[in-house]
């Protein structure tokens, strides 16, 4: 029953995206089919006009050269004496070299290719999307208590998690972290592609950090974010986010996501972040996976919070 939910899960979300490229293909064809015609209008304009243009020089020089005939026909003395007038007409009938096309309506048409931009754009995250969607399984996690750092409030439902600088009282053990305010998800893949959708809520001087962590990742004492000892993650800063590579760097993001979305392929070692909602790419991690990992959160700030969100809900988020 429960793959037979998953199927029709995602037979809809399928349909769901077929039908929104569809619509925005049209949009897209009725957009660009606008500009060519515009495009086609104003050189058939330009034609008319070159063409009024050149038939009258056209016109003009067949006048000369009647002329011209006409005095070549009278003795030399007379032609030579009117020479300099008949030079005179000739340099003053020269063509003024009209242009086929304008220079501005030649930049519009090269231009024209990146009208396009979008549409390539649009087809490039449908494929990322779907790919998503077929091959990746939604992880349904939830944090685990007992990795939770004392000043992290979890909910009931270990769904949530919230900042705050009062200590819980909690009972220690060598899973949980007495430093980094962090916690995991239960369970941890040894395996297969997984995926699932954080929610980050940021007081004013929060920051948030998702990712993956190794087994044996350091629950004692100082925890450095970097690959070198087991993380794969990013942050989510007030105003920023940064990639925790062997040295942190920011990213130039569209936007300031509000949900991220966590994909994971054990087997070839991807970690990949992107907006939910927008799924504009943020970061991707190249690993070499050998023992179990976990999911991680990392959370700062008074008033902060995040949630784990089903990939159905930020589907349908505008």
């Amino acid at each position: 029953m429960a793959w037979q939910t998953q199927v029709a899960t995602k037979k809809q979300k399928v349909i769901s995206e077929f039908a929104h490229l569809s619509q925005f293909l049209e949009e897209q064809q009725s957009i660009l089919l606008a500009q060519l015609e515009r495009l086609d209008g104003d050189i058939l304009k330009h034609r008319d006009e070159f063409d009024v243009l050149v038939t009258g020089e056209i016109c003009r020089f067949s006048t000369l050269i009647e002329e011209l005939e006409e005095k070549k026909e009278r003795p030399a003395r007379e032609l030579l004496m009117d020479i300099r007038s008949t030079l005179i007409r000739c340099e003053t009938r020269r063509c003024r070299k009209p242009e086929a096309v304008s220079p501005e309506l030649g930049q519009r048409i090269r231009d024209f290719p990146q009208q396009a931009l979008p549409l390539r754009k649009e087809m490039k995250m449908f494929l990322e999307k779907l790919c998503f969607e077929l091959d990746y399984e939604p992880a349904h996690i939830s944090l685990d208590p007992w990795t939770s750092h004392p000043k992290l409030l979890l909910s009931e439902d270990n769904q949530q998690a919230r900042f705050s600088y009062k200590w819980q009282k909690s009972p220690d053990s060598p899973q949980r972290f007495d430093r980094a305010t962090c916690v995991l998800a239960h369970g941890g893949f040894t395996g297969g592609r997984h995926t699932w959708v954080v929610s980050v809520d940021l007081a004013p001087g929060g920051s948030c950090t998702l990712g993956v962590v190794s087994k044996d990742i350091r629950r004692k004492g100082e925890l450095r974010l970097r690959p070198e000892e087991g993380v794969w993650a990013v942050r989510l800063a007030w105003g920023f986010v940064s990639a925790l590579g062997s040295f942190p760097t920011r990213l130039a993001l569209e936007e300031q996501p509000q949900q991220v979305r966590v994909s994971v392929d054990y087997e070839v070692g991807w970690v990949t972040f992107a907006n939910a909602v927008t799924q504009e790419p943020i970061y991707t991690f190249t690993a070499s996976f050998t023992q179990k990992i976990f999911p991680f959160f990392g959370l700062w700030g008074r008033g902060s919070k995040f949630s784990l969100s089903s990939l159905e809900g930020a589907a349908n988020l505008p």
